[in-house]
């Protein structure tokens, strides 16, 4: 639990959420059409899964270094 939780709690999610709410909210004022919304939901998922594999690795390759 507490993962998800630290998960929740994270920068990288609460800007990533941030932005897609920024996004829905543009579309629905009339500010950027539906592609462009697509766009930008498709650009923040994808920083926040590679952000999250660059962590993890570098994770991974300190754990191996300290060994």
């Amino acid at each position: 639990m507490s993962k998800i939780k630290e998960t929740l709690q994270s920068r990288k999610f609460i800007i990533t959420l941030l932005v897609i709410a920024a996004a829905i909210t543009g579309f629905f004022t009339g500010h950027i059409d539906i592609e462009k919304m697509i766009e930008i939901i498709r650009w923040a998922a994808g920083i926040y899964v590679g952000s999250l594999t660059v962590e993890d690795s570098a994770k991974k390759i300190a754990g191996l270094l300290k060994k």
